[in-house]
């Protein structure tokens, strides 16, 4: 699925689809469309919506690409939580474009969902940065298990994180 928002947001098909050859064409034209046109960034709904919206298929793996233009919201406290509520089946790969998105917007809802964030700056090279992400998408993050050969340590961040291939 793919949703545009802003102060509105629009939803590429009614519910969520596998994709098929047939329908990323079809994907492609919406993506190819997408313009900082919609308003302002109200992200907590159609993020809302789009996580609890069970896909066709429960089988698969879910995963949200968050693409953000402005993420200048005033309530990420909230988005942070309902985003954190719903890590057991997402995982967010956020992705800030700009230099006025909020870093701690993108980098808050890939950490609070065991996802990854990178970050855009126009004019930078795009292929290695989906590259890296496709990689993501391809190999759920691990839990890594460290023996401190019975050191007592504090690691941080404290709360699960876990690395994906590729992060350090």
């Amino acid at each position: 699925q793919i949703v545009k928002f802003g102060s509105t947001a629009q939803w590429l098909w009614p519910t969520p689809r596998v994709l098929t050859p047939e329908l990323a064409s079809e994907a492609m034209a919406f993506a190819q469309d997408i313009h900082a046109d919609l308003g302002g960034t109200e992200i907590h709904s159609p993020l809302h919506t789009a996580l609890t919206t069970q896909a066709h298929h429960d089988t698969y793996p879910h995963q949200v690409l968050v693409l953000l233009t402005d993420g200048a919201v005033s309530n990420e406290d909230a988005i942070f939580s309902m985003a954190r509520s719903h890590k057991a089946r997402w995982r967010m790969m956020t992705v800030g474009i700009g230099h006025a998105v909020s870093q701690t917007l993108v980098q808050g809802l890939a950490r609070v969902t065991d996802g990854t964030c990178e970050m855009y700056s126009p004019g930078e090279a795009l292929l290695p940065l989906v590259d890296r992400l496709a990689s993501r998408l391809r190999c759920p993050p691990q839990p890594h298990d460290l023996d401190w050969g019975g050191m007592e340590v504090e690691t941080s961040p404290n709360d699960g994180t876990q690395i994906s291939p590729g992060e350090h």
